[in-house]
């Protein structure tokens, strides 16, 4: 039986009305579309608002919808401390990392990508600095966007009640129609329609199933007699298992899908605007979501145990809101993956054609050339994770978990050196994206052993980034002279 028998076709036209206005919004940005920078980047004509919501967005994925709610419904709430993580990693990223990227990704010959602002701000001469960035984010955005896939394909079949193969070719079609037509300004654009509508559905639902339990007082009473202990969350965790869940928030410092945002703001002076936007809107969203988990386990219980607690914001919205409010929350869940999605999709392939195509063969551009094969990239980039994800052998939580290690861990580090030491070096960044990549995959395969290996490979990959970047930085150093006028020329 689905999720949702006998109220799908009542709540229909809410997902294809979320769709229609969808490509709607793609159709238009289109428009917009007259030279690859705006495909790329939108020529950097965003505000505040646009850039927070758009951030917030592209970054949250079905993480937030889907398992987040699921592993605080099935293991208690222990889990906050990775949304704790999570806000303190964000905040540090908006405060120290977005104005200065944004600054320093137009003076270091206004890249388009993150992998052109490493080469230029490292004078990346060979480009081999670029293309193995290039290539670094492609492997890891696959297998991100790949958990992306899996979570719609599992939402359409607990929705519908079709197969999982079915589902994903559904789902993984709309994705691919709007972020090959509109490219990022569309993307944006969405982002804010869904950003918003997230919010809604997160804020929304829990407050609904808190007054049908009698109140807030009722809800806390009934969940402390049932020993969730909302009131100590530090029992029974292990030191291992905190670090490891805070420890997801050194992964915003390397996600490009994220740091893409900061490059396309219009004004970096007002970066701090954005910064409060988009805090704001994250904090609110991850106390839903966990609150959505904690009140579901009041529902799911006993005999009535939800089977799969990835599927428990659409499962508990069938029990407590009418077919349309069901359809708004599903929407609310597409959102949440195809912002994301959209977003991998898209700098995955101006990483490919931008940084590795176009660097490896030389030949004169043209615009409208150059976005139809960007375009083409997003469509062979996007099939690849839809083969990835027809078997997933891991759950939703398990990919996102590890691609965002692999991109944290691996980039992170260099970020953040390349805007505040000057002497970071070309070398530097190399070894430390060998290294901190390399780290995250070997860390990985040796979970299994348990012990200090169970600690979220994260932290190891990020500790090997930041030594290669170092060590390799005074091994081989940089031209400091040519690093000193293009800070200088940032602070103009």
């Amino acid at each position: 039986m689905p999720i949702l028998n006998g109220i799908v076709d009542q709540m229909e036209f809410v997902v294809i009305a979320y769709f229609v206005i969808v490509v709607i919004i793609a159709v238009v940005a289109s428009r917009l579309n007259r030279q690859v920078g705006d495909y790329l980047l939108g020529s950097r004509r965003f505000g505040p608002f646009v850039t927070a919501l758009a951030a917030g967005a592209s970054d949250m994925s079905s993480w937030l919808m889907m398992a987040l709610p699921g592993v605080v419904y099935s293991l208690g709430v222990t889990e906050i401390w990775m949304p704790v993580g999570l806000l303190i990693g964000a905040y540090c990223n908006w405060r120290f990392v977005a104005k200065r990227l944004r600054v320093l990704s137009q003076a270091a010959g206004d890249a388009n990508t993150v992998p052109q602002y490493l080469a230029n701000r490292f004078a990346d001469k060979h480009g081999v600095l670029q293309i193995v960035t290039a290539l670094t984010f492609v492997v890891f955005f696959t297998i991100y966007a790949a958990s992306s896939f899996v979570g719609l394909a599992l939402l359409f079949h607990s929705m519908f009640h079709i197969g999982y193969v079915s589902a994903l070719i559904i789902g993984a079609c709309i994705i691919l129609v709007y972020a090959v037509i509109g490219g990022f300004i569309a993307v944006n654009w969405i982002d804010v329609f869904q950003g918003s509508l997230m919010l809604f559905a997160l804020l929304f639902l829990p407050m609904v199933a808190i007054v049908h339990l009698g109140g807030l007082h009722v809800t806390l009473t009934q969940l402390d007699h049932m020993a969730l202990n909302l009131t100590h969350p530090f029992k029974g965790i292990s030191g291992i298992l905190l670090i490891s869940l805070l420890a997801w928030g050194l992964g915003y410092f390397g996600q490009p899908h994220i740091l893409v945002r900061f490059m396309a703001s219009h004004d970096p002076s007002k970066m701090h605007i954005a910064r409060r936007i988009g805090m704001g809107w994250m904090l609110l969203s991850l106390c839903g979501a966990v609150a959505i988990g904690i009140v579901g386990v009041l529902y799911f219980t006993g005999d009535n145990t939800l089977g799969k607690p990835a599927t428990i914001v659409v499962a508990l919205a069938s029990q407590l809101l009418s077919p349309t409010l069901v359809g708004v929350l599903v929407a609310a869940i597409l959102s949440a993956i195809m912002s994301t999605v959209a977003a991998q999709l898209l700098v995955s392939s101006s990483a490919m054609v931008e940084d590795i195509i176009f660097r490896l063969i030389k030949h004169p551009k043209r615009q409208k050339t150059e976005i139809t094969i960007n375009r083409l990239m997003v469509v062979v980039i996007g099939l690849v994770s839809i083969a990835l994800a027809l078997s997933p052998g891991e759950t939703v939580l398990d990919l996102v978990s590890f691609g965002w290690a692999g991109l944290g861990a691996a980039f992170g580090p260099v970020i953040l050196l390349s805007l505040y030491w000057r002497r970071a070096s070309c070398a530097g960044a190399m070894l430390g994206i060998v290294l901190g990549g390399v780290s995250v995959l070997l860390w990985h395969s040796l979970a299994s052993l348990g012990g200090i290996f169970l600690l979220y490979e994260m932290v190891p990959g990020f500790i090997a980034c930041v030594l290669g970047v170092v060590i390799g930085s005074l091994i081989w150093p940089a031209n400091t002279e040519r690093v000193a006028s293009l800070f200088e020329a940032a602070q103009q």
